[in-house]
């Protein structure tokens, strides 16, 4: 199996906005709001207002949610601007982060392989298809926190740029 076709399994979301903002606004409103690197010093006094954490380039950002506790499905939203004449277009693309896809790459192989080896080597249909829908299980679990998640972060993400 290529890589690829397993990448392609791993949950992901794209969407293009089409903004009447230029690009510069919308980074000086995410500046306000993303905890940075670089704006760390210049508000150390300031009471805590970051709902997200991340970097912010020129024409690019790669945010998430700030967090108080760990939630492993939290998207990466990484965002690209582009000028236009009456405005701008925003390319979003949220993930899962490198950890969270690696965790499910693996456990999903391992499972896999164990039922291989349940069912093949050791004649145990009833195991290894338990495993396979344990494996399974995890997945759908995996899509729907996600996809919550990506909920959650892209109602903040709007009410930055409206």
């Amino acid at each position: 199996m290529q890589w690829n076709n397993l990448v392609m399994f791993i949950p992901k979301k794209t969407e293009t906005l089409v903004l009447p903002n230029s690009s510069r606004e919308l980074l000086d409103r995410l500046d306000e709001i993303v905890y940075t690197t670089e704006n760390k010093l210049d508000r150390a006094n300031e009471e805590d207002h970051h709902l997200f954490i991340g970097t912010i380039e020129e024409s690019a950002f790669v945010i998430s949610l700030k967090l108080n506790k760990v939630d492993n499905f939290i998207p990466l939203i990484n965002g690209d601007i582009e000028n236009t004449s009456k405005g701008s277009i925003v390319f979003l693309k949220y993930t899962l982060f490198k950890s969270t896809r690696m965790f499910l790459v693996f456990w999903t192989v391992l499972i896999f392989l164990l039922s291989f080896m349940l069912i093949v080597f050791q004649d145990k249909v009833w195991y290894g298809s338990l495993a396979l829908l344990v494996s399974l299980a995890n997945y759908i679990v995996t899509i729907v926190n996600f996809r919550r998640k990506v909920k959650v972060s892209r109602e903040y993400l709007m009410k930055v740029f409206s």
